[in-house]
């Protein structure tokens, strides 16, 4: 006779709890739902808010040093500036439509079909 863990919702009976489920003396936690992926830890959310925060910082400063802290040229004047920002901001596009082209290819193979690769290609 096999045992199936309950659905989303339902509560494990002591008999039935899964091995490492933290349990008291009198209830017993709601398990998760089938195929949800692991909860990030906090200090991942960090790592990932620090790497945005950076990431917006170095382009904010990618703009204010292209556009305004430079000085304009001799021969092109105030058009140059323009060559300071767009190939900075082209990489990043092809370098965002390729992780997003990546991650949903890896989230639509069938071995590696993962909700991490869905969540990172709509980042």
């Amino acid at each position: 006779m096999t045992m199936t863990p309950p659905r989303t919702g339902e509560v494990a009976e002591r008999s039935q709890a899964p091995e490492g489920l933290a349990q008291d003396a009198d209830t017993v936690a709601p398990l998760p739902p089938r195929g949800a992926p692991p909860s990030p830890t906090l200090s991942s959310r960090r790592l990932w808010s620090a790497t945005g925060i950076l990431g917006a910082a170095g382009v904010v400063a990618t703009v204010w040093l292209g556009l305004w802290a430079t000085p304009p040229d001799a021969y092109m004047h105030n058009l140059v500036r323009l060559l300071y920002i767009h190939p900075s901001m082209a990489w990043d596009a092809f370098l965002a439509y390729g992780v997003a082209f990546l991650a949903s290819a890896a989230y639509l193979w069938p071995r590696t079909r993962d909700l991490r690769f869905d969540r990172l290609a709509g980042a």
